[in-house]
């Protein structure tokens, strides 16, 4: 009674193992075992071969994890039997129903879950900690395990696969260099700024997650005309915006047609002296918010196209994107020498203030702790403003958001620039 006892609690220990190690093997860093070995670190140069070679360890594993098992089943039915029979004497198969139901049960706790759901806390951990066990048991498996290895890739190949390191992936992927970034990366309650080769690298890890809403800008800030507007009303534009690109549509924003650039017009007055805007016109692309900005971004530079205007479900104008806006989303904002505007931070009295409209509330809220609502919706200060007020207000109007008061004291053409902000006490 006390052997099977002992052969019990030692093949579930075993398995135990197995199963963790498997896990940990699997779902744990390579990033991180090859920067390890590069350290000199002696686990991660024992297992290097064992990573280019999966094959081998996955088989081991399961054979070591099988042998526990029949083990253990044959231990705990002799445990189990005699224990059963003092409630059931006349049926062999209730015997044997209660008595594998009631192994199962233990194998999957405390073989199973358990050790899965403890590898995965810490798969490097384990990986590294207890990769003598898994030598000591490689070596003990390895006839077994070249055996298993041979047959399985017979049948592998039945089934058309003829070379399984040709089909296997990169022993590298996405999910290691995000873990390494995140590992090396300051918290989030330590005030050191990351250096910004990390923030670029994290920006390109998560770009293929980035939707063209998140980085286009917002109809109210597109600067547009209408079609039959004159040549001087868009060259006047031209010189009030500073942009390159001015958007073109036909009654309403939510119908553009196209775009001018200032590049064609300027050489459209040289040479012909166009007398309508259709003259100098180019046509625009049309996106989805919800398309991937990867996706755009590999759009954009196959078609050599730089600009794009960004559709609503309803079909209506939600704003544009330009490629610049795309790259910005990797290595942050860029400046060139058109970028001249600067935003407007005033604090007028301890209640008032006065901001550029493009500002973030997010930003306003952190430095200048004004609890403006938040929300999806919207990302600036003029957004909030049109979201409540359902329209683009115009100069002087006053708009009451909860306990602040919105005086819109500059716009031009459809756009709101500085705002006067007064906080109401309660």
């Amino acid at each position: 009674m006390e052997g099977n006892v002992f052969l019990v609690l030692i093949s579930l220990l075993f398995s135990a193992f197995f199963s963790g190690y498997e896990i940990a093997f699997l779902s744990g860093n390579k990033l991180k075992v090859e920067l390890d070995r590069k350290q000199g670190k002696r686990y991660a140069r024992v297992m290097d071969r064992f990573i280019k070679n999966p094959e081998s360890v996955i088989s081991c594993l399961l054979i070591g994890n099988n042998i526990a098992l029949v083990i253990y089943g044959i231990a705990a039915s002799k445990i189990l039997d005699p224990l059963i029979e003092h409630y059931i004497t006349d049926s062999v198969g209730g015997i044997l129903a209660i008595d594998t139901i009631v192994a199962t049960l233990i194998v999957l706790i405390t073989a199973e879950y358990l050790p899965k759901a403890l590898s995965r806390l810490n798969p490097n951990g384990m990986f590294s900690s207890l990769y003598w066990l898994f030598i000591l048991f490689y070596h003990l498996f390895y006839p077994i395990s070249i055996l298993v290895t041979k047959i399985s890739g017979r049948f592998m190949r039945v089934f058309g696969v003829y070379d399984i390191q040709e089909n296997r992936g990169a022993i590298f992927d996405k999910s290691d260099l995000m873990y390494l970034s995140s590992e090396v990366a300051p918290d989030d309650d330590e005030e050191e700024e990351q250096p910004s080769e990390m923030v670029i690298f994290q920006n390109a890890l998560n770009f293929s997650s980035v939707k063209v809403r998140e980085c286009m800008i917002p109809r109210t800030e597109i600067a547009a005309l209408d079609i039959q507007d004159s040549i001087e009303e868009l060259s006047q534009l031209f010189v009030e915006q500073g942009y390159s690109r001015i958007l073109v549509y036909r009654e309403n924003i939510d119908d553009i047609i196209g775009y001018v650039h200032s590049k064609d017009l300027l050489v459209a007055q040289e040479n012909e002296h166009p007398k309508t805007i259709a003259e100098v016109l180019r046509t625009v692309t049309y996106v989805s918010e919800e398309m991937s900005a990867q996706t755009l971004l590999a759009y954009f530079t196959k078609n050599r196209v730089s600009i794009a205007v960004v559709r609503d479900e309803w079909g209506g104008t939600s704003g544009i994107v330009t490629l610049e806006d795309l790259i910005e989303e990797i290595f942050g904002e860029i400046d060139d020498e058109l970028d001249k505007e600067e935003f407007i931070e005033k604090q007028v009295s301890e209640d008032e203030y006065i901001f550029s409209a493009r500002l973030e509330v997010e930003e306003i809220n952190r430095k200048y702790e004004l609890e403006l609502p938040e929300s999806d919706a919207y990302e600036t200060l003029a957004g909030l403003i049109m979201y409540f007020n359902e329209a683009i207000p115009g100069e002087k109007e006053v708009v009451e958001v909860d306990n602040f008061t919105f005086t819109i004291l500059t716009t031009t053409r459809n756009k709101i620039e500085t705002v006067n902000v007064r906080v109401m006490r309660k």
